[in-house]
């Protein structure tokens, strides 16, 4: 019998410690996917809907645009249309060039409810739009206010009177969801599937009673919370943050909801071109060196996990040893990932995905990761528009 020599051993030890290594990002990928993202993909309505308009708050719908003439010429009917007893739209024009001003006057005529305000900042050295949101939440007649931005169009006219349905339970905050509209090509679809795992993220976090943010483009809560908060006053240095870092700061488990209406949903435009994308998630990821260690540590663990059952899956395909465990294990997840992500779509009747586009955008996640690490740690100060 041959002697085993060192190169073998350190081969076998290889394969051994990769073995390992894929099968526990695997399982932790699946703890994810099957404990965490699946309740809330599967969570069933709890209260009827519509309410009866007697019993609806009054609402303030406040928008920050900046040269968003065109989207806002788009989008402002269906918000100023809503079927909703009471509520009004604040328009605030951040330092806008175009012809907004215009576009924003013709509406007005039609629709007594719009009001606006063309913003200058007296400090113009304050990064991102918390200064003008600030402001139009300053105008606010009513407690309510439901935030959006102006490339959102509701997807029906009672998207006011669902977002509200999340106060009538006692609580102050609203979370909504706000994906992005189908576009053909592979960034749409990885844009889309990023945004639907950060929603799953968010409001599974929610609902086990640790929420950490919302997203400005469909965000509900009361105007005396901001207030008592401070406003944007802790973080007034960072260009992004007035969606999730002041829901970070205000939100606890028993003040916030989720809002799983169908009827609750806005459409946003997506980027079309990688770097812009790119550009505006980098400003976004920018505030989660803000976030808890516990939600750092929740979101790193799952990008880790995410990445390196990727990598190593490919990986034991390529070297040619544990493939019916890669297989194995990389199609599990996928069927995991393309099960809920599909329950979650079908609950908001949002456009399903193609499975090979699911299937792609997986596979260029990894690109995602390294593309976005850096500005974890950057301390530059991206513009919001």
């Amino acid at each position: 019998m041959a002697p085993v020599g060192p190169n073998h051993c350190n081969h076998r030890t290889l394969q051994v410690l990769l073995y390992i290594a894929f099968i526990v990002v695997t399982i932790i990928q699946l703890y994810y996917w099957l404990y965490s993202f699946a309740p809330v993909a599967f969570r069933k309505r709890e209260k009827d809907f519509p309410l009866a308009g007697d019993r609806l708050a009054p609402v303030s719908v406040v928008i920050c645009a900046k040269n968003e003439a065109r989207r806002l010429r788009h989008n402002l009917p269906g918000i100023l249309s809503q079927d909703y007893p009471d509520y009004e739209v604040l328009v605030v024009s951040d330092h806008s060039t175009d012809d907004s001003a215009a576009v924003l006057a013709t509406l007005r005529q039609k629709y007594p409810r719009l009001k606006y305000w063309d913003w200058q900042d007296p400090e113009t050295d304050r990064p991102g739009k918390k200064a003008a949101l600030a402001f139009g939440i300053r105008q606010a007649r009513h407690d309510w206010v439901l935030l959006t931005d102006a490339d959102c169009r509701p997807v029906s006219s009672k998207w006011i009177a669902a977002m509200w349905m999340a106060a009538s339970g006692g609580k102050s905050i609203g979370l909504g969801y706000a994906p992005y509209s189908y576009r053909p090509g592979l960034l749409n679809a990885l844009i889309r599937h990023e945004t639907i795992i950060t929603a799953l993220l968010y409001l599974s976090a929610a609902r086990r009673g640790r929420p950490y943010m919302g997203v400005g483009r469909n965000l509900l809560y009361r105007k005396q919370l901001f207030f008592r908060a401070g406003g944007f006053a802790g973080h007034r240095h960072i260009a992004s943050g007035d969606d999730d870092l002041f829901i970070h700061q205000v939100a606890t488990k028993d003040n916030t909801a989720i809002v799983d209406i169908p009827e609750a949903l806005v459409y946003s435009e997506p980027k079309t071109t990688i770097k812009s994308w790119l550009r505006q998630k980098r400003r976004h990821i920018s505030t989660g060196s803000k976030y808890d260690t516990y939600t750092q540590f929740r979101l790193f663990l799952f990008a880790f996990s995410h990445f390196s059952h990727l990598f190593l899956g490919v990986l034991l395909l390529i070297l040619g040893f544990g493939t019916v465990v890669a297989w194995c294990g990389l199609t599990v997840r996928i069927l995991a990932v393309g099960v809920i992500c599909a329950r979650q779509r079908k609950k908001f009747r949002e456009a399903q995905e193609a499975w090979y586009r699911v299937v792609l955008a997986e596979l260029f996640y990894p690109l995602y990761y390294l593309l976005l690490a850096p500005s974890l740690f950057s301390t530059k100060t991206q513009p919001w528009k």
